[in-house]
């Protein structure tokens, strides 16, 4: 599998994007990664915690996440500040 997408949050179809396409018919085994589900558990919680820190703080809507690589990011809706990051 390459990729897994969803159409929309929590009501779309989950799309699994794969190397080849399938027969019709075509038996399937799925195997679950738990690694890679942990970290992914682990980094949506933090995004969450995150999230709520700088609504509290700042007031600032997270308008984006990005969990696929090494690397999480997450977007605002507002502009970074000295005062807002190091507050004291």
């Amino acid at each position: 599998m390459l990729e897994v997408l969803e159409d929309a949050k929590a009501s779309g179809n989950v799309i699994h994007r794969l190397e080849s396409p399938l027969s019709e018919g075509q038996s399937v085994v799925g195997q679950l990664d738990w690694n890679r589900r942990y970290r992914h558990m682990q980094r949506h919680t933090a995004e969450h915690m995150l999230g709520q820190a700088f609504l509290r703080a700042a007031g600032w809507q997270v308008v984006a996440v990005n969990m696929t690589g090494s690397v999480c990011t997450m977007d605002f809706d507002g502009e970074p500040s000295e005062a807002v990051v190091s507050p004291g």
